[in-house]
């Protein structure tokens, strides 16, 4: 089963676009600025579907305005909205629309930002060895174009071993989190590192590894506290609760689902997303005994 979008792509999820449209100078103007920084802010408060309405509201004022790098911005904004609340169909519509504008525009740098989240929607759909190659060849640009951004190849690398993780691929898995590790240290991305120390937890609950699993999600849930990282501290949780499923350890399952569950509630994301049917027994009052057989 692949793991919803949602939790693990939190690095995708902190880069949203500061589009550099034109000044201010007419009330439509004003009035796309005005809900421009309204988006990015609610984004950044984690609450997905009051930020979805004010992206649309952004899209439409663009196009009142025919502000082509208004609209590209817009739609790739949205893409990423509806991959952070697991929505990777609709995120791949928003992203291709995206893409083929700033080709248009010929804006290298933006159209590689609707690739990489292209390559995520890949492996959010459960296509990993489609998600492998397309991550492998966007590695392969950015080596060729040192002046790719940092935060790039930081989410090039998570999503790549992303995608082995599901192919079973642990060793490549581990390869691309040791490189986004110190890709993230070099740049003192703290809220990054914490989202890569996650998947590598990811990583070692696969492979059985359940000591290091929760070693590994402790530092993050850690340091997504110390940031309010609202949807970092959920798939934390998330991981917690899991490895508590697998002790055995009923009542302290329960207790990180329904805590994982009601900030994924806050943040606008459907639970029926997150959560399989197994685990949304756990948020049922009964579940003392466990989930239903």
């Amino acid at each position: 089963m692949s793991i919803p979008p949602v939790l693990w792509s939190l690095t995708l999820s902190l880069w949203l676009v500061a589009c550099s449209g034109p000044p201010s100078t007419t009330p439509l103007a004003d009035r796309w600025q005005e809900n421009r920084s309204k988006a990015a802010q609610l984004f950044r408060e984690c609450r997905t579907d009051l930020a979805m309405a004010e992206y649309r509201k952004v899209l439409y004022l663009a196009e009142l305005r025919d502000d082509q790098t208004g609209i590209a911005d817009a739609l790739l904004n949205l893409g990423t909205v509806h991959l952070v609340r697991g929505e990777p169909q609709e995120a791949a519509v928003q992203y291709r629309h995206a893409r083929e504008r700033f080709q248009a525009l010929g804006d290298p740098t933006a159209t590689l930002q609707t690739e990489i989240g292209l390559a995520s929607v890949q492996v959010g759909l459960g296509q990993p060895r489609a998600g492998v190659a397309a991550y492998q060849q966007l590695w392969q640009q950015m080596e060729q174009d040192k002046r790719s951004l940092p935060l790039f190849r930081i989410m090039v690398l998570n999503g790549l071993a992303a995608a082995y993780r599901e192919l079973g691929a642990f060793s490549q898995a581990h390869a691309s989190l040791d490189q986004a590790e110190q890709e993230v240290k070099a740049v003192d991305s703290p809220r990054d590192l914490a989202s890569t120390w996650m998947n590598r937890a990811r990583l070692y609950l696969q492979q059985g590894e359940e000591q290091k699993a929760a070693e590994e999600v402790g530092r993050a849930l850690a340091m997504d506290r110390a940031m309010e990282n609202v949807l970092g501290i959920g798939a934390d949780l998330m991981l917690l609760g899991t490895l508590a499923e697998k002790q055995h350890k009923i009542e302290q399952a329960q207790d990180y689902f329904r805590q994982a569950g009601s900030l994924f509630e806050y943040c606008g994301v459907d639970r029926q997303r997150i959560f399989s049917p197994a685990q949304r027994k756990y948020l049922q009052p009964d579940a003392r005994n466990g989930p239903e057989k």
